[in-house]
């Protein structure tokens, strides 16, 4: 399954029953958000000692 079929996938699931039709879309740009600005400050994909060897 493609990411955009996994995430029109979700969408859909956030929004069954929803009486907001955006109330998924809005979740999906807050999490992308909260995700990009962990990531952004040293998060889950940026390792220094990955790059470098062992900086301890």
């Amino acid at each position: 399954m493609s990411l955009n079929d996994a995430l029109l996938q979700w969408e859909k699931e956030q929004t069954e029953g929803a009486s907001d039709p955006f109330a998924g879309l809005e979740n999906a740009a807050f999490n992308s958000v909260s995700v990009s600005q962990h990531n952004r400050f040293g998060g889950f994909f940026f390792r220094p000692e990955n790059e470098c060897g062992d900086i301890t």
